[in-house]
């Protein structure tokens, strides 16, 4: 029984199993599991929540273009990619009148992310200062902003300050 599931059936690797492109029915499934966790925050007490959207998880799965080959309303373009990940943030922020924090890996450290034509091929700086206005605009008070995580090939240089590079990109 394959337990993983993404929003294409696309392995990180050769080395690990497919995962298993949710549905349409099976995203709402998920949108209702978000609003069920706000409300055990909520009884929990927490004073915020962090939507993880980043590092390969299934957010970060559904923005990035090397991970969803989807052609519904889920895939195909940077608009498409960001409806499952601005639908989970509005579900939250419906429900959460807190402080709300949303984690994003801002490159995936690919050897490019635009291919000769102009098309999105990997997930990127320009990509994620869309998605940061768009989730602001939602109701997101905080991003937490990380790098890599869904790319096999990743060429990360990791040293001192290796993220900061970006970290006075406008948006």
């Amino acid at each position: 029984m394959n337990l993983v599931i993404g929003p294409s059936d696309i392995p990180f690797s050769d080395e690990l199993g497919k995962p298993k492109a949710l549905t349409e029915e099976g995203i709402q499934g998920l949108l209702k599991a978000y609003m069920d966790a706000v409300e055990r925050c909520k009884k929990i007490g927490f004073d915020f929540i962090e939507i993880h959207g980043a590092h390969g998880y299934l957010l970060h799965s559904f923005y990035s273009p090397i991970s969803n080959n989807r052609t519904d309303k889920y895939g195909g373009s940077l608009e498409n990619r960001l409806r499952f990940p601005l639908e989970v943030i509005q579900t939250v922020r419906a429900a959460w009148d807190k402080p709300l924090f949303l984690r994003l890996s801002a490159t995936e450290w690919a050897e490019k992310e635009k291919n000769e034509s102009g098309e999105w091929v990997s997930w990127g700086i320009e990509q994620s200062v869309e998605l940061s206005k768009r989730a602001q605009a939602a109701g997101v008070d905080l991003m937490d902003v990380s790098s890599g995580g869904n790319y096999f090939k990743q060429n990360i240089n990791v040293g001192r300050n290796y993220q900061a590079s970006n970290r006075y990109t406008p948006y």
